[in-house]
């Protein structure tokens, strides 16, 4: 017998025994997931309950009477399963959620409380700034704003400041 078939029939010797190991492992999965690597092991219809047998008194019991064995319910293996909380399902994936509203696109007008920045907003559009409290000493409001490059402003909102002395909805 040469080198080579020695090892061919090595090779298929050792197949042979992992295949016998594989079906032995594989019967044996199967047995005990059915209980029948459990010599007490009995087979309950689902749903049926098993009672404890009830123990004679002292003394024998009748005759033609024997207790027959009643079946309560096999222990449940997740007995914590019922305490379990319902796992969180996100909004949208039920399709109960509203939809977001639109977005204002960024040339929409914006309405801003006065002062929140330190700006005047009743004066202008939001991209200029009428400063709420002018610096100490300014006594003519227009004539600063016009000496810092200001363009005639528009009201748009109240004229608190006093900026527009002739109501036409031009401030200086």
């Amino acid at each position: 017998m040469s080198w080579r078939d020695r090892v061919v029939s090595v090779v298929y010797g050792l197949v042979a025994l992992a295949a016998v190991v594989l079906v032995i492992v594989l019967v044996g999965a199967a047995g005990s997931a059915r209980g029948a690597g459990d010599l007490n092991a009995v087979a309950v219809p689902v749903g049926a309950t098993l009672a404890p047998t009830p123990v004679p008194a002292a003394g024998a019991p009748a005759k033609g009477t024997a207790a027959k064995p009643t079946r309560s319910a096999p222990p449940s293996r997740r007995p914590a399963e019922a305490g379990r909380p319902k796992p969180f399902v996100q909004g949208f994936a039920t399709g109960t959620r509203k939809p977001q509203p639109p977005v204002p696109s960024p040339t929409a007008k914006v309405t801003l409380p006065v002062s929140q920045d330190g700006c005047d907003h009743n004066y202008g559009d939001r991209d200029i700034c009428v400063p709420v409290v002018f610096p100490q000493g300014v006594t003519d409001k227009c004539g600063w704003l016009r000496s810092h490059g200001y363009p005639p402003l528009k009201v748009v909102g109240r004229d608190v400041q006093r900026l527009d002395p002739d109501k036409d909805g031009t401030a200086c």
